[in-house]
């Protein structure tokens, strides 16, 4: 980043990282990848939902590539649950998300029991 990698740091009023705005806004593959790796503290940081950049990345619809790098960044935030109890491997399912996102999501996943994994998504879908 040609700037002063330092603003990648500054939180917002609602203690957000500018990376979640540049990730909900869907501004352009090559600026989300410059941000990620200005400040790979940021991909490790939820927000109060408990939502990281790996989920909003899976929500806004970005590129794998801005999927895998942030799962990259930060593996841990595949096996946590959000506020209503889901993975992002879930989320990436029901995005209808590319194969590769899902199986990199789910090989990362492989800790979490099926049993555990079946009754989560059963819920997730209206179950």
């Amino acid at each position: 980043m040609g700037a002063n990698p330092e603003y990648t740091k500054i939180k917002d009023k609602h203690g957000l990282h500018p990376l979640y705005r540049l990730l909900r806004i869907n501004l352009s593959e090559k600026v989300n990848l410059a941000m990620l790796n200005a400040y790979v503290d940021a991909a490790k940081t939820a927000d109060k939902y408990v939502t990281f950049p790996l989920d909003l990345a899976i929500k806004c619809e970005q590129s794998d590539a801005i999927i895998l790098v942030s799962l990259t960044k930060n593996i841990e935030a595949s096996e946590i649950h959000d506020k209503m109890g889901i993975l992002p491997l879930h989320k990436a399912i029901k995005q209808k998300m590319c194969g590769s996102t899902i199986l990199c999501t789910l090989e990362v996943n492989r800790t979490i029991p099926r049993s555990q994994m079946n009754r989560e998504f059963y819920l997730f879908n209206g179950g």
